[in-house]
Order: C-alpha cells, then sequence, then structure tokens
C-alpha cells in the first residue's frame, strides 16, 4: 500500500518483507512533520530493500557486488591482475557505477563511460596522454566479469547486457618486439660498462634538490632543501653499491630467456623445483594453472650455478636483501639496462619471453616444440595426439643458451653433435 496521510497528521504504508504474499506483512509510520516526497522516497527505499517480485534476487548496486566480487574471486588470481583490477574499479568504475543497481545497466551506460575516458585528457590535464582503446576495453571486461559473477551466485537475475553488445574498437595488431642477439649482449653488460654507469650517475646527480619531509630540520618555520642532489655522488661507496644491486637482476633476465619463463614464473621459482641431477627444472605457470618440466640447458645450468644453490624452499633468483623481487622495482631495472646498453625503449621485461620463441622459430624449431618450451596451451586436434617429452626438448633449450651467449654461428646441427 502506497503512503497515505492519516488524520493526525502521519503517513502510513505497507509493503510484504520479501516481496511476495508469503513475506511478512509490514507496516510503517512516519512522523507528522514528514512531507509527502519523503514519505514517498522512505516507500520506495522500503521497496528497493524488499526482494522484489518472486523468485527474484534483491535488486543490489554495484557497489555491494564489488564486495563480494573482491573478497571471493581476486584472492584466485595472480597478485599482478589483482592489483591492476582493484586499480580500475575504485578509481574509475565505483565512482560512475557503484551507487547503480547492476540490473539496471544497459550498454547505453558503457558507451557513455568509453566516451567519458577517450575525454579525460581534456577535461582533466591536458597534458595527460589519450586513454588507449585497449585499456578501455580491459575495464569494460572488468565491469562484464563482474555482472556474470553475480549472475552466477544469484545476486542478480541475469546479467543486464547480453554478450556482443559491447564491440572492442579494431586495432591493428600490436608488434611483437624481442632482442636482436646482439642487442641482447650488450643489455646484459649494461652494468659492466664504466663510461655508461659514470655517465648515468652524473645525470642523476644533477636532478637538482630533494625537499626535506615533514618533521625534519626547518628554518624559520620553513623546510628548506637539503643543500646536494637527488643522486648518489658518482665513485662513492654508496654508489657502487646501487650498482652492485642493478647487476644482481641480470641473472634473472637471462634465466627468463633461456627458459622462456614469464617474468613472475622467474621470480617465484624455488631450488625444491630444479631437479639438477637429472637436469629437469619444473616451472609453475600461475596464468594457464599448470606446470611445465623443461630439459636445463648448459646455459641453464651456468646460470643456476652463479646464483648458487639453496634450501628447497629458497629463491632461485632472490633480491641482494634476500626477499622477493618486486615487479615494479625490477621493471625500472630492466629499462635503466636498456638505456645504459642503448637498446630500444619499445622493450619489455617479457619481450624476453617473445625473444625465446622468435630466436627459436628463426632457427627452424617447429611450432609444436616452441609451444611446449613456453608452456602454451595449444587447442586443435592435434594437441590431443602430440606431447613432447622433456627430452624431445632439450635441442631447443641448448639453442637458447647458445644464442644467448652471443654465438650466432652455432646451428641446430651443431648442438644435437654436441650432445
Amino acid at each position: 500500500m502506497k503512503p497515505r496521510r492519516l488524520r493526525d497528521g502521519r503517513w502510513l504504508f505497507r509493503y510484504n518483507e520479501n516481496g511476495t504474499k508469503a513475506g511478512r506483512y509490514l507496516q510503517v509510520l512516519l512522523p507528522a512533520e514528514t512531507t509527502k516526497t519523503e514519505a514517498g522516497d522512505a516507500y520506495r527505499k522500503a521497496l528497493a530493500g524488499a526482494s522484489g517480485r518472486r523468485g527474484h534476487a534483491p535488486r543490489a548496486l554495484v557497489r555491494e557486488l564489488w564486495a563480494r566480487y573482491s573478497a571471493i574471486e581476486l584472492p584466485k588470481r595472480a597478485p599482478g591482475w589483482r592489483s591492476r583490477v582493484e586499480g580500475f574499479f575504485e578509481r574509475l568504475l565505483l565512482p560512475r557505477f557503484g551507487e547503480l543497481r547492476a540490473d539496471a545497466l544497459t550498454a547505453s551506460h558503457l558507451v557513455r563511460y568509453r566516451h567519458e575516458r577517450e575525454l579525460d585528457h581534456v577535461r582533466g590535464d591536458s597534458r595527460k596522454p589519450f586513454v588507449k582503446g585497449a585499456t578501455i576495453d580491459k575495464e569494460i571486461s572488468g565491469l562484464l566479469a563482474l555482472l556474470n559473477f553475480a549472475a552466477g551466485e544469484g545476486l542478480i537475475e541475469r546479467n543486464p547486457i547480453p554478450p556482443r553488445a559491447m564491440r572492442k574498437e579494431r586495432r591493428p595488431p600490436a608488434p611483437q618486439n624481442f632482442f636482436r642477439p646482439e642487442e641482447w649482449q650488450n643489455f646484459v653488460h649494461a652494468f659492466d660498462d664504466e663510461k655508461a654507469w659514470a655517465a648515468y650517475a652524473r645525470k642523476v646527480q644533477m636532478f637538482g634538490p630533494v625537499l626535506q619531509r615533514p618533521g625534519k630540520t626547518a628554518v624559520g618555520g620553513r623546510f628548506l632543501p637539503r643543500p646536494f642532489g637527488a643522486g648518489r655522488k658518482p665513485g662513492s661507496a654508496a654508489s657502487d653499491e646501487h650498482r652492485e644491486r642493478l647487476r644482481a637482476s641480470v641473472p634473472l633476465f637471462r634465466w627468463l630467456l633461456v627458459s622462456g619463463s614469464r617474468v613472475g614464473e622467474g621470480i617465484a621459482l624455488r631450488w625444491r623445483d630444479v631437479d639438477l641431477a637429472r637436469g629437469l627444472v619444473t616451472i609453475y605457470q600461475e596464468k594457464t594453472k599448470r606446470a611445465k618440466t623443461l630439459p636445463l640447458s648448459t646455459e641453464a645450468r651456468r646460470v643456476l650455478a652463479g646464483a648458487g644453490r639453496g634450501l628447497p624452499d629458497a629463491l632461485v633468483f632472490p633480491r641482494p636483501s634476500g626477499g622477493t623481487w618486486d615487479g615494479t622495482k625490477l621493471w625500472k631495472t630492466f629499462k635503466l639496462a636498456l638505456a645504459l646498453s642503448g637498446g630500444r625503449r619499445a622493450l619489455r621485461v617479457h619481450d624476453l619471453r617473445h625473444t625465446a620463441g622468435s630466436w627459436l622459430a628463426q632457427e627452424g624449431f617447429s611450432e609444436a616444440v616452441i609451444a611446449e618450451v613456453l608452456g602454451h596451451k595449444r587447442s586443435g586436434v592435434t594437441a590431443g595426439y602430440v606431447h613432447l617429452r622433456p627430452e624431445h626438448l632439450r635441442a631447443a633449450v641448448e639453442k637458447l643458451g647458445i644464442l644467448s651467449l652471443g654465438d650466432a654461428r652455432a646451428t641446430r646441427a651443431g648442438v644435437e653433435n654436441a650432445e
């Protein structure tokens, strides 16, 4: 029953607790000073809290669905993926859609969102780069995944946005970058170049003064900049220690190439997964939720020997302090090595994996062998019949090790003869 005013001035309305006749019949009395508008708002709010029609799920808000999704689904995902999704939900999606009913969303909401995101750099800071279509596609896919999750759990009746309602922008395929052999040799010796390091240290030292942090020494109530620059002095002990910490990342970069591993797989590798006696390494792939087993090439053994044998639960490639590498700091170290070696700025850490596949393809190895080395999931009928054992991959990983040393003259036949 909709709100009606009683003789004493109070407002009265009634509704079923769960939106069905089987539910309890509730009655609400509002004070006499309540206006008609306020009484209507209270009535609609009470109905929104009910279940709605028989057999329908509660009309949940996007913000409420996100709270459950982040508690149940996100912990199952890789840390990097989880961090990205949490970032664009908290920063972008929830401010726009958080207070909307999930079952009331339409494709037009997402179309408007795309247009707003494309204009963010104009309406805000024009110095910000134009948002790429691929980035917006990922954000929209995250919202659609949330709606699918809610429909599966019965939090909403169904995903209100039908499949293929949002068309992704057509874009040319991104070029797959990989290291050239001479480029790779310069990269792994980047921190050994005395001239390049001295130039970098002088450049960093000239970055300018650094402001004191609040709570530090102040003169006349005003915090003053430090009297020296931002960087370490060239040739100082601190500069040398910093250089050694950076140099400690090179064995990990070498391993990513010779094993064709993803960055997270190399960071998480532990000694219990390395069988030196049998010459095998087992690498768990978080992305595909399965493990791949590779034979250890001569170069892979050399990289592992340089890392030093540890306890079974110890990391194979820890930071100098003994902890786990941070992805962001590792990326910065990679970019610095590129700058010191004169490498292309477009290269990424993940391109070490592309390099492994590209070099093997250039040497004539089959797609099946490359897929096994990289740990790809192959689709099609052939995948059910073809399975390569670790010994079949030995020539491939041996070739990766030789190519990483810069011996471009080595041939596949030479590798086989060396066995």
